[in-house]
């Protein structure tokens, strides 16, 4: 007789044994490792919607077997299938190389950036002149429009991969500037590799860093260090190829 209510115990309590559960994740960029803010989290299965946080982090409604989607502007839409109720990591890719523009003011590396800038629009420029004088006086007559179209197209690849990378340069700097070593050392009492590894974890999106005032930000440093002192591999991700990799790979000489 008890096993036959055992059995029926169980049995009613079925359809709701998928009520309350939560899954976590945490989006960021593919390119930068920066964490993806103000994201839309859509569960395609039951309709339940959610946000990212300042760290790229989400909690939502969701059992194993549920599609999730990501919904982040300026990125291509991601998706994942929940399993095991295990953790969702989303390396989201950029829809474009376009980014917004950033103003940044007394900001350290600004200097150096513009100067980098201007010593590439020297080059553009003597590559350019070095161009016209294959066939001085005659326009393009004499050389050949294969040539003149693949140099075209080479320098204009190589202007838009350099821009992008002053860019995110320019946004990595605005980042820095505020969410600095010192001051995440000082409060935080991290040193060497264990700061290190915290401020990567940690780091919070651009749109944060210009949102909040100092006080917020300290809050915001105490609070993600007790996080990490508790599970200090929580938002640990993979080591990305370094740019200097990427510009060896991408800029050839033609």
């Amino acid at each position: 007789m008890i096993k036959r209510y055992q059995l029926l115990f169980c049995l009613l309590g079925l359809p709701f044994c998928g009520i309350g559960q939560t899954v976590q994740g945490f989006l960021y960029d593919a390119e930068t490792a920066q964490r993806v803010s103000g994201a839309r989290i859509l569960n395609a299965t039951t309709k339940a919607v959610t946000t990212t946080d300042m760290r790229g982090v989400f909690m939502l409604a969701a059992k194993d077997g549920d599609v999730v989607i990501t919904d982040a502007e300026g990125y291509f839409p991601d998706t994942a299938t929940v399993v095991q109720q295990k953790d969702l990591v989303f390396k989201l890719k950029r829809s474009s190389i376009l980014l917004k523009e950033v103003t940044v003011i007394g900001m350290p590396g600004v200097k150096k950036e513009f100067m980098n800038k201007k010593d590439y629009e020297s080059s553009y420029k003597a590559s350019t002149d070095a161009t016209s004088s294959l066939n001085p006086g005659r326009g393009t007559s004499g050389v050949g429009t294969d040539f003149l179209y693949a140099l075209f197209t080479h320098k204009l690849k190589q202007a838009n991969y350099l821009d992008s990378l002053m860019r995110r340069d320019r946004e990595n700097a605005s980042i820095d500037a505020r969410f600095s070593k010192s001051l995440v050392g000082r409060i935080t009492g991290l040193k060497n590799d264990d700061l290190t590894d915290f401020m990567v974890q940690y780091r919070p999106s651009l749109d944060y860093i210009r949102s909040v005032s100092d006080y917020e930000l300290i809050g915001y440093i105490r609070d993600s260090y007790l996080q990490y002192k508790e599970n200090p591999e929580a938002y640990r991700i993979p080591p990305l190829v370094k740019d200097s990799v990427i510009r060896d790979s991408l800029i050839k000489p033609l």
